[in-house]
């Protein structure tokens, strides 16, 4: 009786543990779920109905082939076949976790990470699947706009030829990305960078040049910035432009730099081409300059005898005076042909520059290039007065600006006034204004004869002002055009251009 009453009571206790159990299972938020080894589903909790929509009595309807899809079906599949192949070896590790897709009750698609681990009889032997399944989608929709963020930035960085790398100072490891190893050439999977291996396809010229480089940043903190060259495995050079920083710990020490690497081998290759034509292109240009100036010399020669000849018609006196004008143009063309490929030449260094010495030579040239006119030039400008960062270009600012006043005034006594003061706008700058009587410049033009090289519909002729324009450009300076008297441009023109000041001036 009382062993009766014992199964009795045992059985009670059961029903209730199972019960417990049950309850427990139904209000965890997780789905927990068992299959036998033929996939079949045997019990699902009541989550699953939150997951995918069924609730646990439409779920345990279906075979589980028909709740993923194709690929996830076939993965699980192999996942279960290689775990049982490792139980009956013995081998007992925990089965890793698996994603799979499964297809909800209106038949959209959602990630669902899957943890399990085997059901076992009295000898241990697998006889079922207990499961855990967890909504995973919004992570793997993170790591999908990661990863396409990656190959986003991989694919810029390949179009770009521009490579990343990290290098760990302390332990020697070199991270590189993807467009490194291209750029050297070099295999990720087999190469492993650090910072000698680099060295060592390093071009021996360059070798030292990037060692101090580097080792300047470290000892300074100072930004990292190197090009130079590289020899690939299969013998190719090719350049290479580093831009890195160095980062310090607390106390000040280097472990870490991180930076670019650019492959410039084609940036090279076209300045080279470029600085070719141009020497090409500077040699016939002066090789002309030079045939044409002596072919220049001896027409204007033999014209000035022609116009001194006693016996010459004042007739052909006059024609013989306008073809020496006409050459006369044709020399000063020449001459600023060749300032303009020059002019951002390094051979012509900026330094402190009294502006009275290139003003007084423009004024005595500009005597000798038009004899038949009476030029006067005022000015405010002395000796040691206004002191400019320029260079030699100054004289042809002055001859151009004095040219040109000269040139198209028609009156055979020819005024301009120089008028040199601060700059009120800008302290840093000298205003000069170079005033003459002439026929002036309409306002609709005043821009246009700034351009000639740009506009070539201009009616004006020469490039002086455009030179003026380029020099003053090249100096940091402006020029612009107003009216000697406001409003009206038939009293002739103020020409003004700005010069920095020296640094002793400000």
């Amino acid at each position: 009786m009382c062993g009766r009453d014992n199964m009795e009571d045992s059985k009670i206790t059961s029903e209730k543990g199972d019960e417990y159990y049950r309850l427990m299972m139904e209000k965890i938020t997780d789905v927990f779920f068992s299959l036998d080894l033929d996939l079949n589903i045997i019990y699902v909790n009541s989550s699953i109905e939150d997951l995918v929509g069924y609730t646990p009595e439409e779920f345990i309807q279906f075979s589980i082939e028909k709740i993923l899809t194709p690929e996830s079906y076939h993965n699980v599949v192999k996942a279960l076949s290689e775990a049982i192949s490792l139980d009956e070896r013995g081998i007992f590790d925990e089965a890793p976790d698996i994603e799979v897709e499964m297809i909800r009750k209106d038949g959209s698609l959602i990630w669902v990470e899957l943890s399990r681990t085997f059901l076992r009889d009295a000898e241990e032997k697998p006889t079922g699947i207990l499961g855990i399944a967890r909504d995973i989608t919004k992570r793997k929709e993170v790591e999908s706009a990661l990863q396409a963020s990656e190959r986003l930035f991989a694919e810029s960085q390949r179009i770009a030829q521009l490579g990343t790398w990290d290098w760990n100072i302390e332990t020697g490891e070199d991270i590189w990305s993807d467009e490194c190893y291209r750029i050297f050439g070099l295999d990720p999977d087999t190469f492993i960078p650090d910072f000698e291996s680099f060295i060592q396809r390093v071009h021996p010229d360059d070798r030292e040049s990037v060692r101090k480089a580097s080792e300047v940043s470290q000892k300074t903190g100072a930004r990292y910035r190197v090009a130079h060259r590289i020899i690939k495995d299969d013998g190719e050079v090719r350049f290479v432009q580093e831009d890195a920083e160095v980062l310090l710990d607390s106390e000040g020490k280097p472990y870490r730099m991180i930076g670019t690497m650019l492959d410039i081998t084609d940036l090279k290759a076209a300045e080279e081409s470029a600085k070719d034509a141009r020497a090409r292109a500077e040699f016939f240009n002066d090789l002309m300059a030079h045939d044409l100036t002596n072919i220049h010399q001896g027409l204007m020669v033999s014209l000035e005898l022609i116009i001194c000849a006693d016996d010459l018609p004042p007739s052909l006196k006059g024609f013989a005076q306008n073809a020496l004008t006409q050459v006369e143009k044709s020399v000063a063309l020449i001459r600023s042909v060749r300032k303009f490929t020059s002019i951002h030449s390094e051979e012509h260094p900026y330094s402190t520059t009294d502006i009275f010495s290139s003003f007084y030579s423009a004024k005595e040239a500009i005597s000798y290039s038009f004899p038949m006119k009476r030029i006067t030039i005022t000015s405010n400008i002395s000796e040691g007065k206004f002191l400019v960062f320029a260079n030699e270009f100054l004289f042809d600012i002055w001859y151009n600006l004095f040219h040109n006043a000269a040139k198209f005034d028609l009156d055979n006594s020819v005024i301009i006034d120089v008028i040199a003061d601060d700059y009120p706008d800008d302290d840093n700058f000298f205003l000069f204004r170079v005033e003459d009587r002439g026929p002036g410049i309409a306002s609709d033009r005043k821009e246009a004869v700034l351009y000639r090289l740009e506009h070539t519909a201009t009616s004006s002729s020469g490039i002086g002002l455009t030179l003026v324009k380029q020099i003053l450009q090249n100096l940091g300076g402006t020029i612009w055009i107003e009216d000697r008297i406001e409003n009206d441009h038939s009293k002739g023109s103020s020409i003004c251009f700005l010069l920095r000041k020296d640094k002793k001036n400000i």
